[in-house]
């Protein structure tokens, strides 16, 4: 049997989604695919957790927002959209949160008044407010002694200071403070007037256009609320590694980072391809080394984290107890490898067909290609964001990823962590 050959992806195709302003000013972003039996409808919103002002107040506003509303209790809610094959799903992220409707093609119409109703008229129950509480408190109980949990949070005190948000550990104290009022008005300010955006993946005609106008383009709330990020004093620690003893740890997680600041969009995608290279892929160097020839752990991989004033890149394994120091010998040994010798053509030309093989999977459908573009508006990248990294993922040189590595894996700047015993 014949291997099939190696094609170099050419001419890939990012077609920008159509956009409706609806009669209140709100862009509607329109992902057609008129084949597609199940319609996808996003309410996104500026409400991410960079914007509470208070731990776990982002979250639970995005978890109650669907339970109910007004005109619906809880019970009746779900039933609602049980009835009609319809799901509700939440997202939130450091800049965003919203809700998410799937909903079959021929009941859309009758769905979307009361979808549209979660953020228009929320009904925000107490008694699930407070079983929500219970829940998560139960959860905090197991996250807490989770090594990962607790060598991540350890990096992000080292990198941004122990009073940052970003560095709270997860408390049911934390849980206890917050009350449904803090809750009901962040979900007023940030959901029934806050800055709202929508999106529509699948099969869409003019009546789903005019109900979501009817429905959503009525309101003069939205966009009335203008959404303040909340800026934390960034303190980070003189120490550069650190250690948490867990008694009760049967592996140690173990975590390595470094504070990019306010880069650039021509920065975070020469970034994104080092990245790769580095621990971004299952083909990825430290993958090779401390996996595959080290056996030190199942998965190792860096991974970048985007905040509205700075980058992180970040490494991250779970490793035999015994190993720990090794593993993070053998990720500065990874750096300095990247910083001193020109990437090999061969291991740089799977990188690219990687990277653009990964890019054309994304695009493979409306719904993909929906969740593409939130991150896009979300993050606040031009329109051509995509097709700049294309053409720099194609073009990039090992020079250049030297060069890459030697500007900004500055040894002195990273920080490491540990959670093990």
């Amino acid at each position: 049997m014949k291997i099939p050959k190696i094609k170099d992806p050419k001419n890939i195709k990012f077609k920008k989604p159509e956009l409706v302003l609806l009669k209140n000013g709100i862009k509607l972003y329109l992902f057609k695919d008129s084949e597609s039996k199940v319609c996808k409808i996003d309410f996104i919103f500026k409400a991410g957790t960079e914007y509470q002002d208070k731990a776990y107040l982002a979250g639970f506003a995005n978890n109650l927002i669907r339970e109910g509303t007004k005109n619906m209790n809880p019970e009746q809610n779900a039933e609602f959209f049980d009835f009609y094959g319809s799901y509700v799903q939440g997202f939130i992220n450091p800049f965003t949160s919203g809700i998410s409707l799937l909903c079959p093609n021929k009941f859309i119409l009758e769905v979307l008044p009361q979808f549209s109703e979660l953020v228009i008229n929320p009904l925000l129950p107490e008694n699930i407010f407070e079983i929500l509480k219970i829940k998560t408190k139960e959860k905090i109980k197991i996250d807490l002694i989770q090594t990962k949990l607790r060598a991540h949070k350890e990096l992000m005190s080292l990198i941004f200071g122990k009073n940052h948000q970003r560095s709270t550990l997860p408390s049911e104290e934390l849980i206890e403070k917050l009350t449904i009022s803090e809750i009901k008005k962040f979900v007023e300010n940030f959901y029934t007037k806050g800055d709202i955006n929508i999106q529509i993946s699948g099969k869409i005609d003019y009546d789903l256009i005019k109900s979501l106008d009817e429905n959503i383009g009525s309101q003069n709330s939205f966009n009335t609320f203008k959404p303040i990020l909340i800026k934390d004093t960034v303190n980070p620690s003189v120490n550069k590694n650190s250690f948490i003893n867990i008694p009760t740890a049967e592996q140690a997680s173990v975590f390595a980072g470094i504070n990019l600041g306010k880069i650039s969009e021509t920065e975070l995608i020469d970034i994104s391809i080092l990245n790769t290279i580095l621990g971004g892929y299952f083909g990825a160097r430290l993958m090779k080394n401390i996996r595959e020839d080290k056996g030190y752990t199942y998965g190792i991989y860096s991974y970048i984290v985007e905040y509205p004033e700075t980058t992180l890149l970040l490494i991250s394994a779970d490793v035999r107890l015994q190993v720990y120091r090794e593993t993070i010998n053998e990720i500065f040994k990874e750096i300095n490898i990247l910083k001193s010798k020109a990437v090999h053509y061969t291991e740089l030309t799977r990188v690219k067909n990687y990277m653009l093989g990964e890019i054309i999977a994304g695009l493979n459908g409306a719904f993909e290609t929906s969740a593409v573009w939130e991150k896009i508006i979300s993050t606040e990248k031009s329109e051509d964001f995509l097709l700049k990294k294309i053409n720099r993922i194609k073009n990039i040189s090992s020079t250049d990823i030297k060069k890459i590595a030697e500007k900004y894996l500055d040894e002195d700047k990273i920080f490491s962590t540990v959670a093990g015993r």
